[in-house]
């Protein structure tokens, strides 16, 4: 079966949003056992929607087209199909009933172009929408079923899950089976991990249905790895064998195997298995740090507190910095980062403990101490580990990234 994902709308080549449509349908696929083998967007425009749709037939058996299905005047994707297909609109009444009772219950005027949602080309199939009022559309043209979905990711989701793959497996039954599994990593440079890996599917392994793919979001990488084969069991296995190789060489670098789970998810589920308790001192990263901590459900069992010290005066005051270090070294030094790690912990009485002190820019440099410049400093059961890093990024980078290496810290440490 070969698959197209056809995505429309001006918002997603100018760049105004990011298609996530396509990276879902995409991953979806491939993890029920179908491969998609054409990506294609175009514009809000009649003759691009048109020629696409048309290009899709010459090559897919199945096209997943998201956008253009709504009440605006943007959003003609339907209407553009009748016309591709040469059919004519006609109305779906169970749509048109859904429609007006939505609108009923809400005590909102249906107006005309809210029930041109309920036009479908002539022959084709509508799909019922829980989550909004424009429903999915079916329509085989030729050899190929078009499946078209709202742009809304929640909506297009449901279509998808509820209607277009129960109808796409009842045609074809996958005869490959697909197993996969996620490994997100930090602090190891992507180049570094391929140059690692490079050689795990092929040369080493003899497994031709397995590859290993990289996906950077600053500052982590995960790594998708993907096997496929017609016999099930042999798949898991074969799984296993390159996960089990991965760790081996970049397990260090592995902090979960859930790819939804972020970092600081990974730390407060450790802390809270090791009854581990945490506090920050603050300097550089203005309170990020204890905010992505506390963005997890459950960090009261672990989180003690935080101190943000921005200038000298409250370092003194707040976390009993020697004014002798900030004056003879500065505030971002290490005297400083260990003052503040020993002192926050001393308030806390925390097991582990972390401070921060740097210089995150796009200002406030020097020659001694340029942009960029950190001090992290981390005592987590009597062990002080205190490190200069030099960490040339935007300021907003700068600041995930000094929180990451802390919290990557703690997780190595319980």
């Amino acid at each position: 079966m070969i698959i197209e994902i056809l995505t429309i709308g001006d918002e997603l080549l100018s760049g105004d949003i990011l298609d996530t449509n396509k990276q879902y349908l995409s991953s979806s696929c491939w993890d029920k056992g179908f491969k998609v083998e054409f990506h294609t967007g175009v514009r809000d425009d009649d003759a691009a929607i048109q020629e696409a749709l048309l290009k899709a037939a010459e090559r897919a058996d199945v096209v997943l087209c998201t956008g253009g299905l709504g009440p605006t005047v943007d959003d003609f994707t339907i209407e553009v199909a009748a016309k591709t297909f040469d059919t004519e609109l006609v109305w779906d009444e169970a749509s048109l009933k859904y429609l007006t009772e939505w609108y009923q219950t809400r005590n909102i005027p249906i107006e005309e172009n809210n029930r041109k949602l309920a036009l479908i080309p002539k022959g084709g199939k509508a799909l019922s929408n829980k989550y909004g009022t424009a429903p999915g559309v079916y329509y085989a043209f030729k050899k190929t079923d078009y499946y078209f979905m709202p742009g809304v990711p929640k909506e297009m989701k449901f279509i998808f899950e509820e209607h277009v793959f129960p109808q796409m497996l009842k045609k074809t039954k996958p005869d490959t089976h697909f197993v996969t599994a996620f490994l997100k990593t930090f602090g190891s440079t992507e180049s570094e991990l391929d140059r690692q890996l490079k050689d795990l599917t092929h040369d080493r392994l003899h497994i031709q249905n397995a590859r290993i793919g990289f996906r950077f979001s600053f500052p982590e990488i995960s790594l998708k790895v993907s096997v496929w084969d017609k016999n099930p069991n042999k798949a898991k296995k074969d799984l296993e064998k390159v996960v089990s190789l991965i760790k081996e060489r970049v397990g260090k670098y592995i902090y979960s195997e859930n790819k939804d789970e972020t970092l600081e998810e990974a730390v407060v589920k450790k802390l809270i298995a090791k009854k581990k308790t945490v506090s920050v001192a603050e300097s550089c990263t203005g309170g990020l740090l204890a905010s992505r901590i506390t963005s997890v459900s459950g960090a009261s069992k672990v989180f003690l507190g935080g101190v943000v010290s921005y200038s000298n005066e409250m370092k003194e005051s707040l976390l009993a910095v020697d004014s002798k270090i900030l004056k003879d070294h500065g505030a971002v030094s290490s005297q400083c980062a260990e003052a503040m790690v020993r002192s926050i912990q001393k308030i806390t009485k925390s097991d582990f403990a972390a401070a921060v002190t740097g210089v995150a820019g796009p200002t406030g440099g020097t020659k001694d101490k340029p942009i960029g410049t950190v001090h992290i400093a981390t005592l987590c059961d009597g062990r002080l580990i205190n490190k200069e890093y030099h960490f040339g990024y935007s300021r907003e980078m700068f600041r995930v990234l000094v929180g990451s290496v802390v919290l990557r810290r703690f997780l190595i440490a319980s």
